[in-house]
């Protein structure tokens, strides 16, 4: 080969390179759909801080997103207009609303993680009377037989949790009596002797264990954290409804996962608490006071938004078992998480250590 041909050859190879280079560079983006505004479903409690904090901090409109929200009493309310297309998107736990949902091949899918109870990040503990705990009539999960315990709902996660707590003490959901209390009222009904337990997640627990103003003994002691009570519960998950799951609205779908998993990634660690916007965030979505918000137990945010299955498995299993569902079998996995979207969100953003 004579050195002019390997010279010819070496410019078209170099020539090559730098088109395909400036052929990347000058991609453009994959097109956004026009969707009007999102609507966004939430509780306002802290486990839905990544949501707030996207919103407050501009992360959905750096993706040309148009966000309203949208307040809930619980996730279960969420699931009839997400299947219509009446809400976008949603979260809560996974219970038997969403599994009869998926059953009925309604438009509804668990999308990526929430909120989660790890080690460290024990943010619903069972919380016992302190007389009780102090005159030694409790002090074990198996002394809490036939006393009052409270959940905030039937057939939700404080069920599941408290069913999981007591199993450790060898009894079961009948060998207590069940008490339906919103969360925010659980203390003084703690107070009032009205409970004698409840299942009460943080930073309402953190009021009711402190002592009072004037030095009085607290309502509540923790009979059991709540990293504890099951094998890192899956407390919350992300829900998408029947518009984002229509293929021609992926792209709008995915780059809303962009902006959650970014701003799930500011809650990991402890810097977060002196970050004011997201303080702001928190108190902007919930009736949480400042110094509560600042200094709460809170849940593990994992920053990939990766959900941890063995907990939704378990937690299906126990809605079957009792007989909650609408079927008698457990449904695949696969068939209530469609994980895609937080997959091609992770291949744009890049994965984290967690």
């Amino acid at each position: 080969m004579t050195k002019k041909l390997i010279f010819g050859l070496n410019l078209l190879m170099a020539l090559s390179l730098i088109l395909s280079a400036c052929g990347a560079a000058t991609e453009e983006p994959p097109e956004v759909p026009d969707l009007g505004t999102i609507n966004v479903g939430y509780l306002p409690i802290i486990a839905f801080t990544p949501l707030f904090v996207a919103q407050e901090k501009g992360y959905f409109a750096e993706q040309g997103l148009t966000v309203e929200m949208q307040s809930f009493r619980t996730g279960d309310d969420m699931i009839a207009p997400l299947s219509l297309g009446q809400l976008d998107v949603g979260g809560g736990e996974t219970g038997p609303a969403l599994f009869n949902a998926i059953n009925q091949d309604l438009d509804v899918r668990v999308v990526s993680a929430n909120a989660r109870q790890t080690e460290g990040h024990g943010a619903v503990p069972l919380v016992v009377r302190t007389e009780l705990l102090s005159s030694g009539q409790v002090s074990s999960v198996a002394d809490l037989a036939g006393l009052k315990v409270a959940v905030n709902v039937e057939r939700g996660m404080a069920e599941y949790l408290l069913s999981k707590a007591l199993e450790q003490g060898g009894l079961a959901l009948e060998d207590v009596e069940v008490i339906t209390i919103p969360f925010p009222e659980m203390p003084q009904a703690l107070a009032n002797a009205a409970v004698d337990a409840a299942i009460l997640p943080h930073p309402l627990a953190s009021a009711a264990l402190r002592p009072g103003e004037g030095g009085e003994p607290p309502i509540g002691g923790v009979l059991i954290e709540g990293d504890k009570i099951a094998d890192g519960p899956q407390n919350g998950v992300t829900y998408y409804g029947a518009r984002f799951l229509d293929p021609a609205n992926r792209e709008v779908a995915v780059r809303f996962m962009m902006a959650l998993l970014k701003a799930g990634r500011e809650m990991v660690g402890e810097e977060w608490r002196q970050d004011d916007v997201i303080i702001q965030a928190i108190l902007s979505f919930t009736t949480v006071p400042e110094p509560a918000a600042r200094n709460a137990i809170v849940y593990f945010f994992d920053p990939n938004g990766e959900i941890f299955r063995p907990s939704t498995e378990d937690i299906q299993a126990y809605h079957v078992g009792r007989g909650y569902t609408e079927f008698d079998t457990p449904l695949p996995l696969d068939q209530v998480i469609d994980d895609s979207f937080l997959q091609e969100a992770l291949d744009r953003l890049g994965r984290v250590d967690s």
